[in-house]
């Protein structure tokens, strides 16, 4: 079982990942 914070380290790395992604997505719309 993973820890909590470990767990919050990959989610905000993955959260950061997305965003520029999103934005360009959401710059085409």
């Amino acid at each position: 079982m993973i820890s909590l914070t470990q767990f919050f380290d990959t989610f905000i790395d993955t959260v950061v990942d997305v965003i520029p992604i999103a934005t360009i997505i959401f710059g085409f719309l």
